[in-house]
């Protein structure tokens, strides 16, 4: 018998990794800096779920919102090519809470002291709670409420109020108005 042999070397890449998967969450509009992925690949794509490429920078700077103001979940796809030709994806979830509204109502907004003003909140879009902050050093949490403003000074005095809004995910806004006050 005759015998024929053979041989060739086959290399073969150790398991390609791109990166590792996120997941984030945050208030519309939520910016996001993906620093997920691994170096040294020869490309990156970041992809929506539709496929549509986002970016194909390494760490991008992505912008998210909250759709018609609902939480709103995304799948971010990290898709990279190493050197040698094999590819690796990883799925990051970004979830985006919508922004409640801080909007009041003053009964007037300018008056001489001392000036009673009655504030009426009517913030919506998911507020859960409120402060109210005077700009005269006193806050309170109450939805409508009325206060007092005094101006000691001889001439007329701003006060800034502001109301900050905040929803069960923890997302605030603030909303302001001046109320002038008229030397006594």
């Amino acid at each position: 018998g005759c015998t024929v042999s053979s041989e060739k070397s086959i290399t073969v890449e150790a398991a390609y990794s791109v990166g590792y998967p996120v997941v984030q969450k945050g208030c519309s509009t939520f910016e996001v800096k993906f620093e997920n992925a691994y170096s040294g690949a020869k490309s990156y794509s970041w992809q929506s779920e539709t496929g549509s490429v986002l970016s194909t920078d390494i760490t991008p700077l992505l912008s998210f919102s909250a759709i018609n103001g609902k939480a709103t979940n995304y799948n971010v796809k990290l898709i990279g090519e190493s050197l040698s030709g094999c590819r690796d994806t990883v799925t990051n979830i970004i979830t985006v809470f919508p922004q409640p509204k801080a909007e009041f109502a003053a009964s007037v907004i300018e008056g001489c002291s001392p000036l009673a003003v009655k504030f009426t909140n009517s913030s919506s879009d998911g507020a859960k709670s409120y402060s109210w902050d005077f700009g005269d050093g006193s806050a309170n949490a109450a939805e409508v409420i009325t206060h007092t403003f005094i101006n000691g000074l001889a001439w007329e005095k701003t006060f800034v109020v502001k109301l900050t809004s905040s929803s069960a995910s923890g997302c605030t806004v603030s909303s302001e108005k001046s109320i002038t006050v008229e030397a006594a």
